[in-house]
C-alpha cells in the first residue's frame, strides 16, 4: 500500500483503500489510512490526499507526531494545504508561526484560509509576540 502511495498510483491506492475499508478492525484501518495520508502529503500526491481525506480526519497526526497540515506547510504544498484545511484541519498558532518562518506566501495562504493571527498560545502569547521573540518579526508580517 505504501509503495503505491509513495509512487503516486492513485487508482491502485483507491482500489486498496476500498478493499481495506471492508476490514473489521476500524482502529487498525484508521491508523493505516493516517499513515498513508502522511506519506501522500509528504510526496505531494494531491489526488491521493483528497481520496484519503474522505476516510480519515484532516487533523491526523503523522508517524513522527506532527499534524499532516504541518507536513504540507513544511513541504510548501499549497494545493494540499487548501485541501486539508477545507476538510476541517485546525489552524493553530504553531502552524501560522511555522508558515511565517518558511514562506510569506504560505503565511498569507493560512490567513486567507481563516487562520487568526490574534489567537493566543497556551502561554498567552500571540503570533506577533512569538515571531518577535524568535526573530521573525519582520515588517511584512505587520501588513497582515
Amino acid at each position: 500500500m505504501m509503495e503505491a502511495v509513495e509512487t503516486g498510483h492513485e487508482n491502485i491506492v483507491k482500489l486498496l483503500v476500498n478493499s481495506r475499508a471492508r476490514d473489521n478492525d476500524e482502529q487498525s484501518i484508521s491508523r493505516c489510512f493516517e499513515t498513508m495520508l502522511s506519506f501522500a502529503v509528504e510526496e505531494g500526491h494531491k489526488g491521493i490526499v483528497k481520496l484519503l481525506l474522505e476516510k480519515v480526519d484532516a487533523n491526523s497526526i503523522d508517524p513522527e507526531g506532527y499534524p499532516v497540515l504541518w507536513t504540507a506547510i513544511k513541504r510548501g504544498k499549497q494545493g494540499i494545504i487548501k485541501l486539508i484545511i477545507e476538510k476541517g484541519a485546525h489552524l493553530g498558532l504553531d502552524l501560522l508561526l511555522t508558515a511565517l518562518r518558511l514562506d510569506e506566501d504560505m503565511f498569507r495562504l493560512l490567513l486567507d484560509m481563516g487562520a487568526n493571527f490574534e489567537d493566543e498560545d497556551e502561554y498567552g502569547e500571540t503570533l506577533l509576540s512569538n515571531a518577535i521573540r524568535d526573530g521573525y518579526g519582520s515588517t511584512h508580517m505587520v501588513r497582515y
